[in-house]
């Protein structure tokens, strides 16, 4: 979070005269990049930590070229063309810059004072200091001892390892490179933005070569649903088909929804851009048939919701099968604002589904995945007696406070897991959580909890 806030403020603050904070477009950026910032020191989910990780720069990146640019005024290709060029481009571009820049650091400080002597010295310093890196690290070396108070020293500094001091050295230079690079590219006032030659597809088909083929597929769709509800919604529970496991079952529903509903999207996307507009009879049959499209999908996911859940009553929570849940959520709110947009023409379909993803992610990251997993499984198992300890101690501290119940577990080899597990989690701790830049609530919750 600090270094995500020192970031933007440092790009904010350079062009301070050209930037437009009043735009209401830009917080579709801002705020998703600094609340999913700040889930790192309130949540330990590694999938969705690894998932920040890569959103993050973009989303920044986006509200940057956002405030800082005029003509950025919507959600579009031409937006998100830029964001990757800003990023994979201009950044790596622009970053050889940092060496003249720092002339001109040095530059500017001569001036102030000429001193010949200084610019020995700093010269002297500049070539000693790498130098003198790699010959403690061949000293400590060659003499245990000399290696065991140097990093006796390194330990009051937070702690470092001669080995991986140049990797160390090697990986921050690249990134100050790239972010120096980064940073500067807001400086130029000129940006590549043409949103209308990107977003805009001349409409060529007629509504009839639209209702064909939009009939052709809600057919198919209609004889699936058909022979769907007989195995599906009528026999039950039970009514797997032949051959076929749970896992098989849920699994297969799961990417056929994904196919699915990628087809169907492209089908109205593309349908709405590349169909002639009009009114009458005709144009108003396609959109019906759009809209029957979208209810044959929603059927879809109402399949695949009822699998899951089959799935889950078997075989518990997993961090998977959440994940599909809430992306069938997600996919259920897209649905609805595709449907709005066939029928009321205005409606911006790409940004409010932007925010509407944005949305449902930024929230999946705050409702503590983990935790929801660990009590579900844990109130299957007093019912059940079924549990998995493997799965259930490889979640993340957020879980904890849910599976420090099962000390009390009925069943001795259970208890006897668990207590194990949070003694090699307070071991853990107490040596690798020390600094204050990593506070995280739940560690620290548990850190409370085991002293």
């Amino acid at each position: 979070l600090i270094f995500t806030m020192v970031m933007m403020g440092a790009v904010l603050y350079s062009v301070k005269s050209q930037i437009q904070l009043s735009k209401k477009i830009s917080l579709v950026w801002g705020i998703p990049s600094i609340l999913l910032a700040l889930s790192f020191s309130l949540y330990n989910n590694p999938v969705l930590k690894s998932l920040n990780i890569l959103l993050i720069p973009l989303l920044i990146t986006g509200y940057l070229i956002t405030v800082r640019y005029e003509q950025v005024k919507g959600i579009g290709l031409a937006l998100a063309a830029n964001i990757v060029d800003r990023m994979f481009n201009k950044a790596l571009m622009t970053s050889p810059k940092f060496i003249s820049f720092s002339k001109e650091i040095i530059k500017s400080g001569k001036e102030v004072k000429e001193n010949a002597t200084r610019k020995s010295i700093i010269r002297g310093l500049m070539i000693s200091i790498p130098l003198l890196i790699i010959i403690i690290m061949l000293l400590s070396s060659a003499d245990m001892m000399f290696n065991y108070y140097i990093q006796s020293l390194g330990d009051l500094f937070g702690g470092f390892n001669n080995s991986s001091v140049i990797a160390h050295t090697f990986l921050i230079t690249l990134i100050t490179l790239y972010m120096f690079g980064l940073l500067w590219s807001f400086k130029y006032s000129h940006i590549p933005y043409q949103e209308e030659a990107m977003g805009v597809v001349k409409a060529c088909w007629e509504p009839v070569t639209m209702i064909t083929i939009l009939v052709m597929v809600n057919t198919a769709y209609l004889l699936f649903t058909v022979v769907q509800a007989a195995y599906l919604y009528g026999g039950g529970a039970d009514a797997l088909p032949i051959g076929f496991s749970y896992a098989e079952y849920a699994r297969r529903g799961f990417f056929e929804l994904i196919l699915v509903t990628i087809i169907n999207f492209a089908i109205v996307m593309l349908g709405m851009n590349l169909m002639k507009k009009g009114q009458g009879v005709v144009h108003k049959a396609a959109n019906l048939s759009y809209s029957l499209l979208i209810v044959f999908t929603f059927n879809m996911l109402g399949a695949a919701s009822y699998k899951m859940y089959l799935y889950e009553s078997a075989f518990g929570f997993t961090r998977l099968r959440v994940f599909v849940q809430v992306f069938m959520i997600l996919i259920g709110i897209l649905l609805i604002i595709l449907l709005l947009g066939i029928w009321v023409k205005k409606t911006p379909v790409l940004k409010y589904s932007v925010i509407a993803a944005l949305t449902v992610y930024t929230a999946l990251n705050f409702i503590n995945i983990d935790r929801i997993i660990a009590k579900e499984n844990i109130l299957r198992y007093e019912e059940t007696g079924k549990i998995d300890v493997g799965y259930i101690i490889n979640l993340s501290y957020d879980a904890m406070p849910e599976i420090v119940r099962l000390l009390n577990a009925e069943e001795t080899e259970v208890s006897q897991q668990i207590r194990e597990h949070l003694e090699r989690q307070k071991e853990i701790m107490h040596d690798q959580y020390d600094q204050w830049y990593e506070y995280n609530y739940y560690k620290s919750q548990i850190l409370n909890r085991i002293d």
